[in-house]
C-alpha cells in the first residue's frame, strides 16, 4: 500500500528541493533534511549569452549546473522569455602543484618582490 499522497511508496523530494521519507507527514523544518544531488566539482560551469525579452543582450553569464540542458534550463527561469544566444563549456584550469606543507610555507615566506 503506498505511503504517501502521491501513489508512491519511494521516497520523493518536495518542493523545497529537501528530501521527504514516504510515509512523511509534514511535521516542523526539523524534519527535512537537506540534499545536495552532486558534489560541487561535478558541476560544470557555463558562459550564456542572452538576449532578453526587452532585446537588450547579456554576455558572459555564468551559472554551475550538471549538463548544457540544466544550464540553459536553470538561466530560463530567471530571465523570462530571454533567447539564448551562446552557450559554452567553461573549462577549469586544472591544478598541478599539490598543496603540500612546503608550498604553503613557501606562499607564506614570499616577500612581496618575489610574488610573481
Amino acid at each position: 500500500m503506498p505511503d504517501d499522497a502521491t501513489g508512491s511508496s519511494e521516497a520523493i523530494f518536495d518542493a523545497t528541493r529537501h528530501f521527504r521519507p514516504s510515509g512523511w507527514s509534514g511535521g516542523g523544518a526539523q524534519a527535512r533534511i537537506p540534499v545536495m544531488a552532486l558534489a560541487p566539482n561535478e558541476l560544470i560551469k557555463f558562459a550564456i549569452r542572452i538576449r532578453t525579452r526587452g532585446g537588450l543582450p547579456a554576455d558572459n553569464l555564468v551559472i554551475q549546473a550538471r549538463d548544457r540542458n540544466e544550464a540553459e534550463r536553470r538561466i530560463n527561469q530567471m530571465y523570462l522569455h530571454c533567447e539564448i544566444l551562446e552557450c559554452r563549456e567553461i573549462q577549469s584550469p586544472v591544478r598541478e602543484e599539490d598543496m603540500n606543507l612546503e608550498n604553503i610555507i613557501s606562499l607564506i615566506s614570499r616577500t612581496p618582490s618575489d610574488k610573481v
